[in-house]
Parts: C-alpha cells; structure tokens; sequence
C-alpha cells in the first residue's frame, strides 16, 4: 500500500515542477517585453534616441525633435 502512494505522490510532484517550468518561462516572457527588448515601433526608437543622446551622439534640441516627430 505504501509503494501505491509513494507512485502517487511522485506523479503529482511531477505535474507541480511542469507546471512551475511553464510559469518561470511565462514571467520571463513578460519580464523581458516589460524591459523593452522585444518591443517594436515608436517606444523602441524613442528608447534609442535617448540613448544616443546619453552618449553625447546628439544634442539635446535633436533628441527633442526626434521625440516630437515620434509622437506626431
């Protein structure tokens, strides 16, 4: 009888850890998107043209006009 539950309790822990795998890699999806490293468009080029501007590769009125354009 004990061997029966210990099967039982071994296909249960099973089921948790695929289900615990599906849930790490599900929040890695959305942490990864929420960071912007998957996100397209308009967000993505405004993130790259405050970039270059913290580098010093545009000035600030040019970093301003592309946000402008952007949103227009």
């Amino acid at each position: 009888m004990m061997g029966m539950m210990g099967c039982g309790g071994g296909m249960i822990l099973g089921l948790l850890l695929w289900v615990a795998v599906i849930v790490a890699v599900a929040y890695l999806l959305v942490r990864l998107n929420r960071d912007g490293r998957y996100e397209e468009g308009q967000d993505r080029a405004g993130h790259l043209a405050r970039e270059r501007f913290a580098r010093g590769e545009i000035t600030a009125e040019e970093l301003d006009a592309l946000e402008r354009r952007l949103r227009s």
